[in-house]
């Protein structure tokens, strides 16, 4: 009896681990949907969760693009009406780099490192977290959140000196999940 009793809980045991494993599998399944675009879309949303900014004047929370327009329709489409810090998001598109104005959060894709020089001048007054899509020496140039390429160890890079500078506090919790760069990498 004891003999049956134990085949059956081996039996049990395995189908367990069966449907535990194919869970697991579907998750992996789900998450794979998902595009390139559509996690950095989310990111971006997340980022403005976990930083601080001195004051918002505008009635919205505003998220910029430069460089990719393409990447507007995945930003509205993943962001929905969702809102930050109490406003509604709103999101632009600037064109040239003279058009940049104020916004909370500034996405930088396609740049030469000369535009990318331009950028980051014109938004270094102003309480704007910049953030690059896998834009060489980014971080090092005095931009704040760089996303890496897809085999990286890492997901982004964070200067947090250039967003204390700017007035900015990016919370521990976000600075916990990227690598950090600090003044000794800048030289």
């Amino acid at each position: 009896m004891r003999l049956i009793i134990k085949k059956y809980y081996l039996i049990l045991v395995k189908v367990l681990f069966v449907l535990f494993l194919m869970q697991s599998f579907s998750y992996k399944v789900l998450a794979q949907q998902y595009t390139e675009h559509e996690l950095k879309a989310a990111y971006l949303y997340n980022f403005g969760k976990f930083v601080q900014w001195p004051s918002i004047s505008s009635k919205y929370f505003q998220i910029g693009v430069y460089g990719n327009k393409q990447f507007i329709s995945t930003l509205t489409r993943t962001i929905g009406d969702r809102s930050l810090n109490g406003k509604r998001i709103q999101i632009l598109y600037f064109p040239t780099i003279e058009e940049i104005s104020n916004c909370n959060i500034l996405f930088i894709s396609k740049v030469t490192p000369d535009e990318l020089k331009k950028i980051l001048i014109k938004t270094s007054e102003k309480s704007i977290l910049t953030v690059g899509d896998s834009v060489e020496d980014f971080c090092i140039e005095g931009g704040m959140i760089n996303f890496t390429s897809r085999n990286s160890k890492f997901r982004f890079y964070i200067n947090n000196y250039s967003a204390e500078k700017q007035k900015l506090i990016i919370s521990s919790k976000l600075l916990s999940l990227g690598k950090i760069i600090t003044n000794e990498n800048k030289f």
